[in-house]
């Protein structure tokens, strides 16, 4: 099984080959007439195997998908293919290594190992995207007029998202596209796998789950850190076993780190995820617990 252009560059027995071909609607089928000639002609390939598609998914195309890829157009790229051929599009689109989403609890230690990566290896880019709501505050407010926006994510959570997710996604496109070229991209979005959200068929397949087991020990950081309002919104984010199950039922690839030890071993955890995503020949990104 091979790509026609690749099959082409290399001598084979025509009479044993197979091509696949899609057929969309009627035009796409008055159009594969030709196409079986010029293949009869210049190939000598005499057999096929069509498949139809249902309607609902007829206006679907790889031309379309690598345009909407090149556009960096997130939301509409999603319905057309899976997180897999997503982050593999917008990878190669950007001339980036990898786009990686970055999720968690709130003061789980993601900043501080994602603050290790970046002072690692400058190929180790950090978008924080905590400061992207920061930016949208404004319009927020100019939304919801006079309310307590802590207090409407608590009870119009779907609203909320309807005002917020295109100029999320805007400063998210920006962010993409400065950053350098070849680089391993950490999208920090905490609620990335949350059950409303599902960011991972928008941002990548690739996942990077940091988390603390002991949650009584998470809630006293939270606490000490002056933010007990956020203790509303911790339980809603997936910990670190569902993420992983997560993941698997929806076929992405998630490293997960526990950050339950001192701080410094969080340094050294860094170190690790750096060497493997910038020195391993071959590196594959795959579904593990890094210890």
């Amino acid at each position: 099984m091979t790509t026609f252009s690749q099959f082409t560059k290399t001598k084979h027995d025509m009479s044993k080959v197979v091509m696949v071909r899609g057929i969309r609607n009627e035009k796409d089928l008055a159009h594969e007439n030709n196409v079986v000639l010029l293949n009869k002609k210049d190939y000598g390939i005499n057999n096929y195997l069509y498949i139809l598609t249902d309607p609902e998914f007829e206006n679907i195309s790889s031309s379309l998908a690598r345009e909407l890829a090149s556009k960096l157009d997130l939301e509409a790229l999603s319905k057309l293919v899976s997180p897999m051929v997503l982050t593999a599009l917008i990878e190669k689109c950007l001339e980036q290594k990898n786009i990686v989403m970055v999720v968690g609890r709130p003061a789980s230690g993601k900043s501080t190992i994602l603050g290790h990566l970046t002072k690692l290896d400058p190929k180790n880019i950090h978008i924080n995207t905590d400061e992207f709501n920061h930016q949208i505050k404004t319009l927020l407010k100019e939304a919801f007029p006079g309310e307590d926006l802590l207090r409407v994510a608590e009870t119009n959570e779907a609203e909320l998202l309807r005002v917020s997710t295109k100029p999320w996604f805007n400063l998210l496109r920006e962010a993409l596209i400065k950053a350098p070229k070849g680089s391993n991209i950490f999208i920090e979005a905490a609620y990335g796998l949350q059950e409303n959200k599902k960011l991972y068929n928008l941002i990548s397949r690739k996942i990077l789950s940091i988390g603390c087991r002991d949650v009584v020990q998470l809630e006293k950081r939270i606490i000490n850190r002056g933010t007990p309002h956020i203790l509303l919104f911790m339980r809603k984010i997936p910990d670190i076993a569902e993420s992983i199950r997560i993941a698997k039922e929806n076929k992405l690839e998630i490293i997960s780190i526990e950050t339950d030890g001192p701080v410094e071993e969080l340094n050294s955890k860094a170190v690790k995820i750096s060497e493997k995503i910038n020195k391993e020949v071959n590196f594959k990104w795959k579904t593990c617990l890094l210890e």
